[in-house]
This record gives structure tokens, sequence and C-alpha cells, in this order.
């Protein structure tokens, strides 16, 4: 399957630019923007082309950016392919304020592309979480970066005692790592594939999640972790540890493009990753 650069064809679909309110902050890193990208009708539904050094299926995915973190949609699955931000010991320690009890909401971007998008309701009564792909301690920069966490797209259908346990504790595990080693790289997201059950709502329910992680203060490394809805509090970070080469093995795509980044990825040792107290 060819490949077919698209550079010519990106189309910016981020929130609207304009003044910024005080309480909003510039996201914390320093890289070059993001790009947003809209799917291309143009290309026929069997290609797929790079973005962000990911191969995209134009007719199924569209990437949607936010102010603090892109996410990767799945069309045809109603949920994040994959989402993926930086982390710093700034974003986990800020205290912002207390947020609203249940602020979670629809993703405007996809109501403003007419895409028709996941509702909070859509999971009530399933039996399952509404996991968080990127948590919503991980972006205490602002009220405003907390609250764009709780959007659908971000969620995934999760059994109450991996969300809550040993997703938490692998949370935990990466803020500490954050803490320590002063900025890492995260990807995250559920593994999709044909033939996943699906609640009323037409979302399809993983089987397995990944959180892939890259240190990107020297020496950088990088490691990767995937859990399955069966995953409980007995469940340690270091029982479902694996490389990210395997971890994409598994997902069936290449998480990052950066030679650097690549050269870590077949191989992890978690004795090398500096953790320490974020406050």
């Amino acid at each position: 399957m060819k490949y077919i650069h698209y550079a010519l064809a990106v189309i910016l679909i981020g929130c609207q630019s304009g003044q910024r309110s005080s309480e909003d902050v510039s996201p914390v890193s320093s890289e070059k923007p993001l790009i947003n990208v809209q799917e291309s009708k143009q290309l026929p539904p069997e290609e797929k082309i790079e973005i962000l050094g990911k191969m995209v299926e134009p007719e199924e995915e569209i990437i949607l950016e936010h102010k603090y973190f892109k996410i990767s949609y799945s069309k045809k699955h109603r949920l994040a392919k994959w989402v993926e931000y930086n982390l710093t010991k700034k974003d986990i320690t800020n205290e912002p304020g207390v947020r609203d009890k249940e602020p979670f909401k629809k993703d405007p971007l996809l109501l403003k592309f007419a895409i028709p998008a996941v509702a909070p309701k859509d999971y009530s009564k399933t039996g399952y979480d509404k996991g968080h792909l990127a948590p919503a301690d991980d972006f205490k920069r602002t009220k405003t970066s907390i609250y764009d966490t709780f959007m659908m797209t971000n969620m995934a259908p999760q059994k109450p005692k991996l969300n809550r346990e040993a997703w938490k504790a692998l949370e935990e595990r990466v803020h500490s790592w954050a803490c320590g080693e002063e900025k890492v790289l995260i990807i995250s997201g559920p593994v999709l594939k044909d033939g996943l059950s699906k609640l009323k709502a037409g979302i399809s329910i993983p089987e397995k999640f990944f959180k892939a992680v890259y240190d990107l203060t020297p020496p950088i490394k990088s490691v990767c972790f995937i859990y399955t809805q069966k995953d409980d509090k007995t469940i340690e970070p270091e029982m479902r540890a694996v490389s990210v080469d395997q971890c994409e093995s598994e997902i069936g795509y290449q998480l990052v493009v950066d030679k650097g980044l690549k050269k870590t990825e077949s191989s992890f040792d978690l004795s090398n990753w500096k953790a320490a107290k974020c406050k």
C-alpha cells in the first residue's frame, strides 16, 4: 500500500483562534504547533496516508487538535484511536481550583464538522466507566485544561476495576516519572480491531488498552503498557510493561517517527526510570 504525503491537504480544525482569557495559558510544550487534519474526500478509501508519523485512513479517521492534547478519532468505532500529549511536573502539581462534579461533554470539534458525537448518556447503565485516556490529573494547568479532558472523545468504555484500580495505578506511576524525568511524551488509547462488541450507541468496547511513555530528557528511553478489561488492583505496572515495538505490533501502527525516539523502542528497563514525588 503506497504512502501518500499529505502536506498540501492539511486542514486546520482546531479550536477557534482569538483572545485568550487570563485563565488560559499556552501549552507547556515548546515544540512546533500540532497539525489538525480533516479527512480527505479525494482519496480512495483503501489508501492510507501518513499524518504526524501515523498511518491514517482518511475515510475512517479524523485528527482533532485540542489546546492541550491531540486525538485521532475513529468514526467506525466512535472512539479515539489514540490521544497524545506532553507531561511535566507543573502539569500535575498546579491547583487550579475545584472542578464540577459532572463535566462530561460532547466534543465540539466533532459537532463543528457534523460528525455524530458521543454523549455522556451513551454510557449510562452499560456496566462500563467513562475511562479517561488522557487523565484529568495530568492537566492541572487551568480549570479549562482539566475540563477539556472530559470531552467524550477522550473516553473509552472501561470496566470499573480496570479504570479505578489498575489503570489509575499506571497513571500514578507515570506521574512519578514526569516529576522525576522532567518531561515525558504520552500516547494512550484502546486497541481497536474489527469484531469488537459495541454499546447500544455503536461505541466499540475494547478488550485491551495501551499507554506508551517516552522520556524526552537525556538519556531518552521508552516503555509501553498493555492492559486488559479484566485487570484490577492486583495488577502492577511492571506486570504489563512491554517494549514500544511490541506495543506497535499489538495496535498495528507506529507511534512516533522521531529517529531518536525510535531507537529506544526495541527494549525497556523500568529500573532506569527516575521516579519522584510530585509534591
